[in-house]
């Protein structure tokens, strides 16, 4: 599994990595999330954010 945060991409292979939730509630919705991914290959990814980042600067961060 990797993580890209900012502009640098962590790979779990080369060091441990941790998702921390502010409670459980956030836990279970991300949880259902992935669980609800749709089942399409090339579907591998997810991202988070702020309501205020526009689909284009969301599109452009989710391009690896």
């Amino acid at each position: 599994m990797k993580v890209k945060i900012g502009n640098n991409i962590y790979d779990s292979d080369n060091e441990p990595l941790m998702l921390i939730f502010d409670n459980d509630n956030q836990r279970k919705t991300v949880a259902k999330h992935l669980t609800d991914m749709e089942d399409k290959e090339g579907v591998r990814k997810y991202a988070i954010f702020d309501n205020n980042i526009s689909d284009n600067e969301i599109k452009k961060f989710m391009e690896i």
